[in-house]
């Protein structure tokens, strides 16, 4: 049973219930995949039954996409006029060409109808005279199906010479092959008899092979941009557009070009209007994935820039993963012309992998390029702005981006993120400045010199450290000292830590922190001072009942106020961690016990004042 690919499904419903029901028992009898509602055209052409078949074609006589389901390519990209071959079905045969189906349809070998013919003929090699005659009879309907394609009505459309398989042989050199390796079927030299006349009636009539069929087997053949670019000349804008976007089996000429590395026929077919943008619906792939895992840059470029001069209102960008994806599975390929990091560095100077923290089953394009431990194209991510602290989100995988990470990248990847300002003009007026300065005071006119004497400016990139967004279901928002917690934790990154990107960086931060950590400092000293200062003059200040307790009552009341609102906002902006850390429970506590100090019986004020300015201090 052929299994589908982009196949398209002809829905039931012209079918009676009792025509369903019919339809569906013999499926299973037959083992076929039964929904409720649809079926493909290579299912009924196997089914093998005519009054259905003629019902859905009947069906599909008047949609606007016919071709579409006559031209159906199965997962070995054989259409249904060439399964209703496969099955040896001639009336199914007649049927299709009735129906309009493309006569010189290919799979993705190549091979045409009459290839699949010779296949079917040397099925068996019969041994005996018993196993002769029955392999005769059941040959008859293949010899149906050959004089059927060789009658008057279609010899004339019908390509006899095309070039299909891994040694891109007609079905005449094909049928002569499988004769050398020992199959000697009857029907298989009534084949080639009749092929051999009709070949001959052709050329004597000087019948012309149309151009697309020339066009498709020069590509078979893997022939030159040239060949085919002769075979398209003074072709019409829509006739040029129509061959450019032809398949072969479930491929497109394109697609098939690029994965046959042919850089020139690419060039020709995208001149000659086929679609780059255009998804091989078999594998919701674009050409530029083909040539991502073929690593050829020549052609990765080609369609990268023909895709972007077309692109109008697409964008390359929601493929970002699945390319970069394609590059590192097949990075080790070796071979002419391949180099997958060329095609990655490609993609980051086009400006096409804008989002560098894309996120596809739960992994970011770092953490995929750390998995396959490619550290170039992880050096480079992380140069793009690639977020070092992503998590990954796979139940399959609990490891983190720091365990898969290859250690001592990291310090060789910040080294990259330290790079010299530069102003072209500035540039070049500072070093005729500063040449003119060395010759006027020391005649020295060595170029070293003059470097050292130069103005720079120095550019630290700290994006790796920083999320590209928050997710919105957080509801902290993860800062780089986080990132830099867990780089320090991580054991294997922790001398990372050290380098003089996170050191400035660490640097600046606490000169923009050091006067709130001195106003704080001061705030809790002071709050502890006095709250010591109540603590030991708390029973005289009782037993006299003094102004003086009223007035330390009253201004530890106003800390308290202060210390529960710093503390109200701290909640609310880090509500899932702020419990996890205990000097942040501490802080919430000790003004509240302080507010309990305050109204303690006397009996009890002494001990608990203690307690008290234990926790404070």
């Amino acid at each position: 049973m052929a299994t589908t690919s982009d196949n398209l499904m002809i829905p039931l419903e012209p079918l009676e219930q009792d025509k369903k029901d019919e339809l569906k028992e013999h499926l299973t009898q037959r083992r076929f995949s039964v929904t409720d509602q649809d079926i493909s055209l290579h299912s009924l052409v196997e089914l093998r039954e005519k009054w259905c078949l003629n019902l859905f074609l009947d069906f599909i006589e008047n949609k606007e996409n016919k071709h579409e389901y006559l031209e159906a390519p199965d997962s070995d990209g054989r259409t249904p006029l060439l399964t209703a071959v496969r099955c040896k079905q001639p009336e199914a045969l007649k049927k299709l060409l009735d129906a309009g189906a493309n006569i010189n349809a290919r799979d993705e070998r190549g091979y045409g109808v009459l290839h699949h013919l010779v296949l079917k003929f040397s099925d068996d090699n019969p041994q005996t005279e018993e196993q002769q005659q029955q392999q005769e009879e059941e040959q008859e309907p293949l010899l149906k199906m050959l004089e059927l394609l060789l009658s008057s009505r279609y010899v004339e459309i019908l390509e006899l010479e095309p070039h299909g398989g891994l040694y891109r042989e007609t079905p005449l050199e094909f049928a002569a092959s499988r004769l050398k390796k020992g199959y000697e079927p009857l029907g298989l030299y009534k084949l080639e008899d009749m092929l051999k006349k009709a070949v001959k009636q052709k050329k004597e009539n000087h019948s012309l092979k149309s151009k697309m069929a020339k066009v498709v087997d020069l590509i078979i053949r893997d022939s030159s941009g040239d060949e085919v670019r002769k075979v398209l000349v003074d072709m019409k804008n829509n006739e040029l557009w129509k061959i450019a976007n032809q398949k072969i089996g479930r491929y497109s000429l394109l697609f098939y070009a690029v994965h046959a590395s042919n850089s020139s026929v690419v060039k020709v077919l995208l001149e000659s209007g086929a679609d780059p943008w255009k998804e091989e619906s078999w594998a919701r792939e674009l050409p530029l994935h083909r040539a991502a895992a073929k690593g050829n840059v020549e052609i990765f470029t080609i369609l990268l820039e023909k895709m972007i001069d077309l692109k109008g209102n697409k964008s390359l960008e929601k493929y970002s993963y699945s390319l970069i994806k394609k590059l590192l599975e097949n990075g080790n390929m070796k071979g002419k012309d391949m180099d997958h990091m060329k095609c990655f560095h490609l993609l980051l100077k086009k400006g096409v992998i804008q989002d560098v923290n894309q996120i596809s089953s739960g992994k970011t394009p770092l953490c995929l390029a750390a998995e396959y431990n490619n550290e170039e194209m992880i050096l480079g991510l992380l140069e793009a702005g690639a977020f070092i602290g992503a998590r990954k989100d796979s139940e399959k995988d609990d490891r983190t981006i720091w365990d898969i990470l290859p250690q001592g990248i990291l310090p060789r990847a910040m080294d990259r993120l330290i790079t010299q300002e530069k102003n072209k003009q500035e540039e070049k007026k500072k070093k005729e400045e500063g040449k003119k300065l060395i010759r006027q005071e020391t005649g020295n006119e060595n170029e070293e010199e003059v470097v050292k004497r130069k103005d720079y400016t120095l550019r630290l990139d700290y994006c790796f450290l920083l999320p590209p967004h928050q997710e919105s279901d957080s509801n902290e928002p993860m800062k780089e000292m986080k990132t830099l917690m867990d780089m320090h934790d991580s054991g294997k990154h922790r001398d990372a830590i050290k380098h003089p990107l996170v050191k400035t960086l660490l640097q600046a931060k606490w000169s923009k922190a050091k006067r709130f950590h001195k106003i704080d400092l001061a705030f809790c000293f002071l709050f502890v001072g006095l709250l010591s200062v109540f603590a030991y003059l708390l029973k005289d200040l009782q037993e006299r009942m003094h102004i003086t307790m009223y007035i330390l009552k009253g201004l530890l009341g106003v800390f308290i106020v202060m210390m529960f609102v710093r503390e109200g906002f701290q909640l609310k902006c880090r509500r899932i961690h702020y419990f996890k850390n205990f000097n942040n429970i501490l802080d919430l506590l000790l003004p509240a016990m302080v507010l309990v100090l305050i109204f303690t019986p006397e009996n009890f004020s002494g001990q608990f004042a203690a307690w008290v300015i234990i926790a404070a201090w």
